[in-house]
């Protein structure tokens, strides 16, 4: 499980130039509150929602069905040694996972060989969503292709098509007019509507949904990142890529995709 840490102040800080401080105003995922989406009526739609709520469940064991006792109830109530949050918490600290052996920190700004799916597009939706056993928020990520850098196996994916990315955190209003928030720090920030950016990506086949591995902006026609280390490496004049060309960016991103291809 990730680890809850008291949530602190961080003073919010706007960037100058992308090549020279790409830090964003904040390393959160702190937004005004969407509205909870409205329960699908299609039969095929609502057991999709249902199997990514489970997906979101705390992976805590639930408390051992006494003998006789209805396992339905028993994965609604709880008791005192249940050690999950009652809600979902208000934030979450990430640690990143750590580089390969041998490897510097410039060699990952553009993982194409651990992305199966690689697409440049456009957000059109963000919708946020509460865990099946309410312990966790996630949001999802609507994204229009605007092209297929590079497709995995089994999908079959062009432009104009959609896809649902997703990560954790997220502001959502309950019709009650409760608002839950997380707050995730150590991801970078979250792609926003309207915004187009390069998504790596990993498709999650129970979910039919993608998994983020990294996300680079393409912001007034220049290349932005969005994760924390691409960040850091982009202040200290490091960064191969924050403030390239738009064009010159994906080009490269299309040679890097054709050498692994090819095993080189």
């Amino acid at each position: 499980m990730l680890p809850l840490l008291p949530l602190a102040f961080l003073q919010a800080q706007q960037p100058t130039t992308p090549g020279q401080d790409a830090k964003p105003k904040q390393e959160s995922q702190s937004t005004a509150p969407i509205d909870a989406a409205v329960e699908p009526t299609d039969p095929l739609e609502r057991a999709l929602r249902d199997t990514r709520n489970r997906l979101q469940n705390s992976h805590i064991p639930q408390p051992v069905t006494a003998p006789g006792q209805n396992n339905a109830s028993a994965s609604v109530k709880r008791n005192r040694n249940d050690g999950r949050p009652s809600g979902p918490p208000s934030v979450v600290f990430v640690d990143q996972s750590p580089p390969a052996p041998n490897s510097r920190p410039e060699d990952a700004q553009l993982p194409v060989p651990t992305s199966d799916t690689i697409v440049l597009g456009a957000v059109i939706k963000v919708q946020p969503y509460l865990s099946e056993d309410g312990t966790a928020l996630y949001t999802e990520f609507t994204v229009s292709v605007e092209e297929v850098l590079k497709q995995g196996n089994g999908l079959s994916l062009k432009r104009d098509s959609a896809v649902t990315l997703y990560r954790m955190g997220g502001s959502l209003r309950l019709a009650s007019g409760k608002v839950l928030q997380t707050d995730v720090h150590g991801l970078g920030d979250p792609p926003a509507a309207g915004h187009r950016y390069v998504c790596f990506l990993r498709y999650v086949s129970r979910g039919s949904w993608f998994s983020i591995v990294k996300l680079w902006e393409l912001r007034n026609a220049l290349a932005v990142p969005l994760d924390e280390v691409d960040q850091s490496l982009a202040q200290q004049g490091r960064s191969m890529y924050a403030g390239m060309a738009e064009v010159t960016f994906l080009a490269l991103i299309r040679e890097a995709v054709e050498r692994a291809a090819n095993g080189r």
